[in-house]
């Protein structure tokens, strides 16, 4: 269990200490990049992985720098009984191999990084977060067990419901949810909407590193060429190839090449050559230069699969797209979205296709374009960097106690002030006075809010329920100015300093059509209104304005005086008029750059 890269910072207890927890050899393209991720920047790093290979259903013998290989009990089939049990005993083994390391270095903290499924996983990591407080846990949904297994109605069976049940009744242990795409959260939205609502989710896509690309091709004239990279198994929706196959074939010559093996590659080509394509077999590739040589020689790349599959951007896509290669998709989630809105080839809906080839040199740039701004590596460690800097903080780090400085005659007021915020302001921790209040009825104070004197909090006009909402531990200065006329949220242990002024209204508009003429009364313009959402642990500073439309990320910083007329990402250090990024968290290096 020793960690890789220990050596270099031993001397540094603050440092944590990464444990990332795998069972499939498939997904070990990103396991061998969080790793490479974490150890660049000085985090010792420890990979608890199977030894058994789930494609080839064999055991692997090689070993690997900073891994830790476990015996899994060998199976056959991929929906077994057999599948479950040999998941359990893994399961089992490595989180109680994790158990006994931390009893033995319990004395730092530790980032617990699992990989789903299998689905048992979540319930061992779920025992060693309550176990030990010092562990962040972080589960990373690489697939959805039972829902993207091509099985109809019978998901809706005890056993299947009881392996997603395995997931997701320990979410809500985890720190953060990371989903390998968007279409997962969605789906999981509807199956565990309390765990996924209640923390933190991130999409983090497969990644590949930014390598040279030179836009060279071959293409075979007055032909459409296609590729179908990758196993040809059971989720391939061969009809649907065909179908492809023989549309396009009543306009041009069909070319169709082969990448890959597979139990049901007889049944492809005999069906596509049928339906008029002529086959190109070049076997298993592996070798990057050699794939894209084959792509260079084709006009769209297929993705395509049966209705019932649940995938995301899977690696195939991401070869193609690597190589600038368009798509043909029926996928739907999020390869469709990003064929639809990216223009990175056709979506296939079962009803016909189009194929124009006057705007595929559009498409294949379109598609390395897509790769380099979403699936590069640069890419992922920025986005990994974003999930660490969201983490909390360890234990020791949050007890920071301030010593009151307070003389007698401020204690007897503040005491005076606490009698008079228990009756007026129940939930509220203290609130000087005098404090301005209107529309009080249409306001949420949270818990513990603190406010100093002379603060303004008021609601203009009619609404059905709470427009100005304050969260949980919220800590207001002096001569603060809250206007709400639409819809004002404020998160928990958000921070603001004297004289911060924060509205969601503006008399007159100043953009755009119908804008007001400087003859107009200004308090006869009309009212403009846009909802404004300060995120949980923001620091606004003293003197800052807070206009209508702002939304201000979590953990982000407004320096004082600045005015904020647009958006403000989170974990930003901002400031100035109008308030522009200046610093940026950095949550791998735990720096602000």
């Amino acid at each position: 269990m020793k960690p890789e890269c220990a050596e270099k910072v031993i001397q540094k207890p603050e440092k944590m200490a990464v444990i990332i927890v795998n069972c499939f050899d498939t997904y070990e393209h990103r396991v061998d990049l969080l790793k490479k991720i974490f150890c660049r920047v000085g985090y010792p790093v420890c990979v608890c992985t199977s030894n058994f290979r789930h494609m080839e259903k064999t055991a692997r013998n090689n070993n690997k720098s900073g891994y830790k290989f476990f015996d899994a009990k060998p199976y056959y089939k991929n929906i077994s009984l057999q599948r479950m049990y040999s998941h359990k005993k893994l399961s089992v083994e490595i989180f109680s191999s994790i158990k006994s390391y931390l009893k033995k270095n319990g004395n730092r903290t530790y980032l617990l990084w699992v990989l789903l499924p299998p689905n048992s996983f979540a319930k061992e990591a779920a025992k060693i977060k309550s176990a030990y407080p010092q562990v962040r846990l972080i589960f990373d949904v690489m697939d959805l067990w039972p829902e993207t297994f091509p099985i109809g109605w019978l998901k809706n069976l005890p056993f299947f419901q009881h392996w997603r049940w395995l997931r997701d009744k320990y979410l809500y242990e985890a720190d953060s949810i990371v989903t390998e795409c968007n279409l997962y959260q969605s789906v999981m939205a509807h199956t565990a909407p309390v765990f996924i609502k209640a923390k933190p989710v991130y999409t983090l896509y497969l990644a590949r590193p930014l390598l040279p690309y030179r836009l060279k091709l071959n293409l075979t004239a007055h032909v459409l060429s296609l590729c179908y990279l990758g196993s040809v198994n059971y989720l391939i929706d061969i009809r649907a190839i065909a179908a492809i196959v023989k549309t396009i074939r009543k306009q041009m010559p069909v070319l169709l090449h082969i990448i890959g093996a597979g139990e049901r590659k007889e049944d492809l080509c005999k069906k596509a050559c049928r339906a008029g394509a002529r086959i190109i077999d070049h076997g298993v590739v592996y070798d990057r230069f050699k794939k894209h040589q084959i792509f260079r020689c084709c006009h769209y790349g297929l993705n395509i699969m049966k209705k019932s599959v649940c995938v995301g951007l899977i690696m195939k896509s991401i070869d193609y797209l690597e190589a600038g290669l368009p798509l043909i998709n029926n996928v739907r989630g999020d390869t469709w979205d990003a064929v639809q809105n990216d223009g990175i080839g056709i979506n296939y809906d079962g009803k016909g296709i189009d194929v124009d080839l006057s705007d595929h040199l559009e498409k294949r740039t379109n598609a390395r374009k897509f790769f380099e701004q979403r699936l590069s590596e640069e890419v992922f460690r920025k986005q990994v960097s974003e999930i660490m800097g969201h983490l909390p903080v360890g234990q020791a780090e949050r007890k920071i106690v301030r010593k009151s400085n307070y003389g007698i005659g401020e204690i007897l007021k503040n005491g005076i002030f606490l009698a008079g915020t228990k009756m007026r302001f129940p939930s509220s921790r203290l609130i000087r006075f005098p404090v301005t209040v209107r529309g009080k009825r249409y306001i949420g104070w949270g818990k513990g809010l603190t406010a100093g004197y002379r603060c303004r909090f008021e609601v203009n006009g009619k609404h059905k329920g709470k427009v100005l909402l304050f969260g949980n531990q919220v800590k207001v200065g002096d001569d603060v100015s809250i206007r709400c006329a639409k819809n004002i949220r404020i998160g928990n242990h958000v921070l603001m300093g004297s004289k911060v002024l924060i509205l969601d209204n503006s008399h007159g508009k100043y953009r755009g059509d119908g804008q007001d003429s400087p003859d107009t009364v200004p308090d006869q313009r009309g009212l403009q209104t846009a909802p404004v959402t300060i995120g949980d642990n923001v620091w606004i500073g003293e003197g800052s304005v807070i206009q209508m439309g702002v939304t201000i990320g979590r953990g982000s910083i407004i320096a004082a005086n600045s005015v904020v007329t647009k958006s403000i990402p989170p974990g930003v250090i901002a400031g100035g008029v109008p308030a522009k990024v200046i610093k940026k968290w950095d949550g791998l290096l735990q720096k602000w750059l």
